[in-house]
């Protein structure tokens, strides 16, 4: 299984999809909403053998009214942590949409729990020195002081790209305060400026990083970290989580109060 299938699994995790976590994989009938006439709500056996893709446009989203949305306002209801993702299939159990539905008080419940600290949080980060697109150089050593937001992402990480609106809000916001934030892509430089031709990611983005994430034992994408003033890491978090963004913006809160 390659990692962007992997990722995409993930996805249907995080978001909750108890509706999917069928042991016997039995086909459940769906209701006679309009928009699910002829599918079925798919078990999660069907789900983890298709690559399924989430950019809305090549199988259709729904919101919980039954509204076509696109991918990024898929993102923008799942991280407020009130809503499931769930896919339907035809007869021929081909995945043929998402949908989104409002999520029971467990579901609602579980989103909001706090993430359990990755094992690396209060550790020392690893020592780096890289160039981003535009030649600007970054290091540890030079950004001791500031608050370091790293995200580790590549072009063709559909939750990565998902979780850029997000992420280009936080920049905004602290554009302002000490906080320096990173791009780190294993991407080449090429692959990214024509991605950034269709697509607004406003960290500083440093190509050719395998090494960099390799380094903070990053296997999986995205992955988001957070790194003090005095080097050591604050937050880690790998997948596209509901409560990713908030989580992020309270470690930097917290470091510059």
């Amino acid at each position: 299984m390659n990692k962007l299938l992997a990722l995409i699994i993930l996805i249907a995790l995080v978001f909750s999809c108890q509706s999917n976590n069928n042991k016997s994989n039995k086909v459940i009938p769906t209701s006679k909403k309009p928009h699910l006439v002829g599918l079925t709500l798919a078990p999660s056996k069907i789900i983890s053998e298709q690559n399924v893709p989430l950019d809305g446009v090549s199988i259709p989203i729904y919101n919980h009214n039954g509204k076509k949305v696109e991918q990024m306002e898929m993102l923008s209801l799942m991280v407020t942590g009130k809503y499931a993702i769930e896919f339907y299939m035809d007869s021929n159990r081909e995945i043929k949409l998402i949908s989104l539905r409002e999520g029971t008080k467990e579901e609602v419940k579980s989103n909001e729990k706090e993430l359990v600290p990755n094992e690396l949080v209060g550790s020392k980060a690893w020592s780096f020195e890289v160039k981003d697109l535009e030649a600007k150089s970054y290091s540890l050593k030079k950004l001791k002081g500031k608050v370091i937001v790293m995200n580790h992402w590549f072009v063709e990480c559909k939750p990565c790209i998902m979780e850029m609106p997000e992420l280009n809000r936080l920049v905004q916001k602290y554009e302002n305060h000490e906080v320096v934030f990173i791009g780190v892509s294993r991407s080449s430089k090429k692959d990214i400026e024509s991605f950034l031709e269709t697509n607004i990611f406003n960290y500083s983005i440093i190509p050719d990083a395998k090494h960099v994430s390799d380094s903070f034992q990053v296997s999986n994408f995205p992955t988001n970290i957070v790194i003090d003033k005095e080097g050591e890491i604050a937050y880690y978090n790998t997948g596209l989580n509901t409560q990713t963004i908030r989580h992020i913006d309270e470690t930097i809160q917290s470091i510059l109060n």
